[in-house]
C-alpha cells in the first residue's frame, strides 16, 4: 500500500512539472464541448500578440486587458502583467480599474509588495465605482477604512 501512494504521488508529482513546464496541453474533446487548461484559453500566438500590441498602443482597453491575461495565466511574468493591467486601466477598462486596484492594496502577495501603493488603489477603485461596479464600491469603502486606520497611527503591517 505504502508503495502504492508512493507511486502514486510520484507520478502526480511528475506529470505536474512537465505540464508546468511552459508546454500547453491541446485542448482535449469530449461530447463536442472542447476541454482546455486555463493557460490554454488565455495563449497567444506571436501574430496575435503583434496584433494586440498595436491596438493596446493605439488605446484598446480590451487589448491591453487581454495581455494582461496572458502575461498573467501563460507566461507568469508580473512586470509585463503588470504594464498591461495599468495600461488598461488608464484606458478606461472597469475590470482593469478594480484588479489594478486589487493588486495595488495586495499586502498578501510577496509577488505584488513593489507595487503596493494605498492611495493609487483607492484612486482606481473611485473610478471604478463611479461606473456603478459594486464589487468597487465594496472595496473602496474597505480601503479607505484602513487608509484611517493608518493616518490614526494603529498597527498596520505595511510601513
Amino acid at each position: 500500500m505504502k508503495c502504492f501512494l508512493f507511486i502514486l504521488i510520484a507520478n502526480v508529482f511528475f506529470f505536474s512539472c512537465c505540464s508546468y513546464g511552459g508546454e500547453i496541453p491541446p485542448p482535449i474533446k469530449l461530447h463536442n464541448i472542447e476541454i482546455s487548461s486555463t493557460s490554454e484559453s488565455f495563449n497567444l500566438s506571436e501574430n496575435q500578440r503583434y496584433e494586440l500590441d498595436i491596438k493596446s498602443e493605439g488605446g484598446d482597453g480590451d487589448a491591453s486587458y487581454r495581455l494582461h491575461q496572458y502575461y498573467t495565466y501563460v507566461c507568469f511574468n508580473i512586470p509585463k502583467q503588470i504594464k498591461y493591467l495599468a495600461r488598461s486601466a488608464s484606458q478606461g477598462n472597469i475590470i482593469a480599474q478594480y484588479n489594478y486596484a486589487m493588486i495595488l492594496s495586495s499586502e498578501e502577495d510577496d509577488s505584488y509588495l513593489k507595487y503596493y501603493n494605498l492611495d493609487n488603489a483607492i484612486n482606481w477603485l473611485k473610478m471604478a465605482a463611479s461606473h456603478g461596479y459594486i464589487k468597487a464600491e465594496v472595496e473602496l469603502l474597505r480601503l479607505e477604512r484602513l487608509k484611517e486606520t493608518i493616518r490614526l497611527g494603529k498597527d498596520h503591517p505595511m510601513p
